[in-house]
């Protein structure tokens, strides 16, 4: 008896999503709910014809929405530049995307634009997710109505994920706290500014770093500032810091708020220097003023290219990811740029 996956999963009483889920043996579907739909499957012989199905979706668009927390951030153009490449790749298959972006890490905006997410209007969805039990609930429902959602440059867990593409943030942050090991050599005091603390990846970033400043004499206090990737915020609260604590002698920018910082650090009489991440506009003009030693490279136009690949991988050729994919960290200094 021939039968669908649409009766599959009202018998099974699930979502499509979910009987999906238990026919790629993905990981992220609870047990008695696998077992449960597998004895359907079992009981009316269906057999998945994912060729079949990649004819299909390949005579109609695959449409991905994109929601990143990017305005005000220019590590995010080669994102999309990845993003875009990878559209146009796979241009063949009906590949499209459509890109949301929100400014800071509101959850409420976050979730505001998840809201729009549908499995009607779109076939997956590729987010920088802020690390908040609303976020991984709102994201778990959605893939349970069947829209195939990644992780991008930052994680979250949730049920049904299919990876996390971006770079190791806790090895991330142990690379800049070991060159911070190597570059400090007398007494002082260390600035370290993150975005959100509310995004796993920075808060990973940080905690690596920490550890590796364990133990290091010539590290005194180390003080830890938010500024919501915004610039203004960044160099106000750099200033405030630098101006309270005349020992800080070296800054660590975690995420974005570079410009800020460098700005904030030339309006000083004495030396400081900083260690940043990513290599945008501002980096370089950092390390131009002599004022950025060295920065962590986490390649953002491969997590972009790779995102969208593995919802093509996934729709098409019927992958599960059974671990994430981390994108190469590479340093810079001004000699090898």
């Amino acid at each position: 008896m021939s039968i669908t996956i649409k009766e599959i999963a009202v018998i099974a009483g699930v979502s499509r999503g979910t009987v999906d889920r238990a026919l790629r043996n993905s990981p992220k579907i609870n047990v008695d709910t696998k077992k449960k739909v597998l004895e359907v499957v079992e009981e009316y012989n269906y057999k998945p014809n994912y060729v079949g199905r990649a004819l299909a979706k390949s005579k109609r668009q695959i449409r991905i929405a994109v929601i990143t927390n990017s305005v005000g951030n220019t590590y995010f153009n080669e994102v999309f530049e990845g993003i875009k490449t990878a559209e146009k790749d796979f241009e063949n298959f009906g590949i499209c995307t459509t890109i949301f972006e929100l400014k800071g890490f509101d959850v409420d905006d976050q979730l505001s634009a998840i809201s729009k997410i549908n499995c009607t209007d779109f076939d997956s969805l590729i987010i920088t997710p802020i690390n908040d039990k609303r976020i991984s609930c709102a994201l778990a429902n959605l893939t349970e109505s069947g829209v195939a959602i990644i992780a991008m440059n930052t994680d979250i867990e949730f049920e049904g994920k299919l990876c996390y593409v971006g770079c190791d943030y806790n090895k991330s942050g142990r690379t800049i706290g070991g060159l911070a090991n190597m570059l400090i050599h007398e007494k002082c005091d260390i600035l370290l500014t993150t975005g959100s603390m509310e995004v796993m990846g920075h808060k990973q970033r940080v905690k690596g770093l920490l550890e590796m400043s364990k133990g290091n004499k010539n590290i005194g206090n180390i003080e830890i500032i938010e500024h919501n990737d915004d610039e203004a915020v960044s160099y106000t609260k750099v200033k405030e810091s630098l101006a309270a604590n005349s020992k800080i002698r070296f800054v660590c920018t975690t995420a974005g708020g570079v410009e800020g910082a460098v700005k904030a650090t030339s309006e000083i009489d004495y030396n400081i220097h900083i260690v940043s991440f990513d290599l945008t506009q501002k980096v370089l003009e950092g390390f131009n003023q002599d004022k950025i030693l060295a920065t962590i490279v986490q390649q953002p136009y491969d997590q972009g290219y790779i995102a969208v690949k593995c919802v093509y991988d996934n729709l098409f050729n019927g992958v599960v990811f059974g671990k994430d994919i981390y994108t190469d960290i590479a340093i810079k200094i001004k000699q090898n740029l």
